[in-house]
């Protein structure tokens, strides 16, 4: 057994307000005409290949009432959410899970049950110095492909209702997903903080922590103020761990 892993990504839409100019603006609550919605999301579970997805022009009956009604698409996503044990998404804990659960609380939706969550941007900024920490930059530079092209107006047409761009924008969601998930496992064994796969195993051989793989190596031991614990590699991933019984016989004083 192993955890359900989710790579995920929402594309919101533009916001139509009134303003007095293009920079350095104050734009109060009052000049909002349109407020943004989610125009489609796009999901992969780790042990598939397959990307899914969901737009408005899924359900054409509301569509054809209101383009920016997103209901079928925060239905779709919150049955998909739901059903992970890790949601991964890149900068997902600051953007995507609340711009969802914005959408959801309007459509009366209940929270979704506490999921842990990998956020790939955090892991870029605590273990890394890429020149950028933006998804297209780093799947450019770790060779794992790279960000579909946009045609220039996109994101209004697609507001606006345009069904080829949205179409265009749910194309481009699904592969910025298969990018999440090749720069995910590149930058997995980096994860110290990842959910542990052992908590999934129900007292099964110990694995990896990181990615599930039996093939643990012993290397050396790891020390604390008090305690020398059991260090271990991966040959899976290359990712580093540790026991969680201490080594030693007699016990230290701090």
């Amino acid at each position: 057994m192993k955890p359900k892993i989710l790579h995920y990504d929402v594309e919101t839409s533009l916001m139509a307000v009134y303003t007095f100019g293009l920079f350095n603006q104050d734009i109060s609550i009052d000049n909002i005409i349109d407020d943004w919605f989610i125009i489609c999301a796009a999901w992969q579970w780790d042990d598939e290949r397959k990307v899914h997805g969901v737009s408005v022009l899924d359900d054409m009956a509301r569509f054809h009432v209101n383009n920016k009604d997103d209901y079928h698409v925060i239905a779709t996503l919150y049955d998909v959410l739901k059903e992970a044990d890790i949601l991964v998404a890149h900068n997902g804990d600051a953007f995507d899970i609340k711009k969802f659960n914005a959408r959801a609380v309007l459509h009366g939706f209940k929270p979704l049950p506490p999921i842990k969550t990998v956020d790939t941007l955090k892991v870029a900024r605590r273990n890394f110095k890429f020149t950028s920490n933006k998804l297209d930059y780093i799947t450019r530079y770790l060779g794992c492909g790279a960000k579909m092209s946009n045609p220039s107006g996109l994101w209004r047409r697609a507001t606006e209702g345009c069904e080829k761009a949205i179409k265009h924008m749910a194309k481009y969601n699904k592969v910025d997903v298969k990018e999440l998930k090749s720069i995910y496992h590149k930058l997995r064994p980096y994860i110290t903080n990842h959910p542990n796969y052992n908590l999934y195993t129900k007292g099964e051989t110990p694995v990896c922590p990181k990615c599930g793989s039996k093939h643990l190596v012993k290397e050396g031991t790891k020390k604390t103020q008090t305690r020398t614990y059991q260090q271990y590699s991966c040959k899976g991933c290359g990712g580093w761990s540790s026991s969680t019984i201490s080594t030693d016989v007699r016990v230290t004083v701090k």
